[in-house]
């Protein structure tokens, strides 16, 4: 038997820079929080756990004198703002730079009367972030979904994505968008380690009798490249 590594397998930048900056702080010695999970992967929420990293789903009774990291997924401003209030508190921001162009764009558009349109999963933390730095003129498209939203009173729209979203789907529902909003303005923020991993995927899947997708179910991107190569080849 033959076993083949399709190329690009692996953590993205973001992912693996969430990391290194997790593991920096804790060998300063200092108490480490991540807020949420730094990624959704138990074997590494594990392997940080085993070395004091622990998991804050809100930062109330947060203690002082620790360091508070922002996982690549980013959060909602307000978060920011809080963990600028506390007192003695380390911010370490991790969150992917893909991300922090896609937060700019959406706010920068929110702010301009822009309908801010995202192609992705709502309940995705990178995408609740992304609604919270959209303010209210913000709306979700999930993949799949058939029915258009109505148009609002804002005459112009932007057409974002989740960064893990599939390349095929995004562009699909830009030209659905397009009859509603004729001058739709368009931003593909689908990461490109994405698209590199998903297409390498894809051209594996092609020359094999069967497909293992190493990953966490829990993950938006282990879930794609599945759908990806099962389109293809029998999968697991």
């Amino acid at each position: 038997m033959q076993v083949i590594s399709a190329d690009y397998a692996g953590f993205c930048q973001g992912v693996e820079n969430a990391l290194k900056l997790t593991l920096a702080e804790v060998s300063k010695g200092r108490k480490v929080y991540t807020f949420g999970p730094l990624v959704h992967n138990d074997h590494v929420l594990q392997h940080l756990a085993d070395r004091g990293v622990r998991v804050a789903d809100d930062l109330q009774g947060l203690e002082e004198n620790v360091s508070v990291v922002i996982r690549a997924h980013g959060v909602l401003p307000e978060v920011y703002r809080c963990l600028q209030s506390l007192k003695n508190v380390a911010i370490v921001d991790a969150t992917c730079p893909f991300v922090k162009r896609m937060q700019k764009i959406a706010h920068r558009h929110a702010q301009k009367d822009y309908n801010v349109i995202i192609y992705g999963d709502s309940l995705h933390p990178e995408v609740q972030a992304l609604l919270g730095w959209s303010g209210e003129k913000a709306s979700v498209i999930a993949p799949q979904q058939n029915e258009m939203p109505e148009k609002t009173s804002l005459s112009k729209a932007i057409l974002i994505s989740q960064t893990t979203q599939r390349e095929d789907g995004f562009w699909a529902l830009a030209e659905k968008l397009k009859k509603v909003y004729p001058e739709l303005k368009v931003e593909n923020t689908i990461c490109r380690a994405t698209m590199l991993r998903q297409d390498a995927a894809a051209k594996l899947a092609s020359t094999v009798d069967l497909m293992l997708v190493v990953g966490d179910p829990r993950s938006a991107n282990t879930r794609k490249l599945t759908q990806v190569c099962r389109e293809i080849v029998r999968t697991y």
